[in-house]
């Protein structure tokens, strides 16, 4: 049987810039996109998110990048997820992120 991909993106941050450890408990999900069948190269459309809801005003509260696999089961497959603030991103434009899994 052949898998096929579906990859979704989903945005979280921490509830506080001092609750950021590897403990993803401790975080609110802000952005999910919507689910892109059969490919491997997704590329979304994400609009705009405020930034009060992405990082509730403070840019150098860390956020979470994560792009998972969607299955009907429900047990979707994370692929990676990347960390870093608002204000890591707009100091690292141009530049390539570490993936961690």
């Amino acid at each position: 049987m052949i898998s096929t991909n579906h990859p979704f993106l989903v945005i979280r941050r921490y509830k506080t810039q001092e609750s950021a450890a590897e403990d993803y408990s401790n975080t609110v999900k802000v952005f999910t996109s919507n689910i892109l069948h059969g490919t491997l190269m997704p590329s979304w459309n994400l609009g705009e998110l405020k930034l009060e809801t992405l990082c509730n005003n403070n840019i150098d509260i860390p956020l979470i990048f994560e792009i998972w696999s969607f299955q009907k089961s429900g047990k979707h497959r994370i692929y990676g997820r990347v960390i870093g603030s608002v204000r890591e991103m707009l100091d690292s434009v141009g530049q390539s992120q570490h993936i961690i899994k």
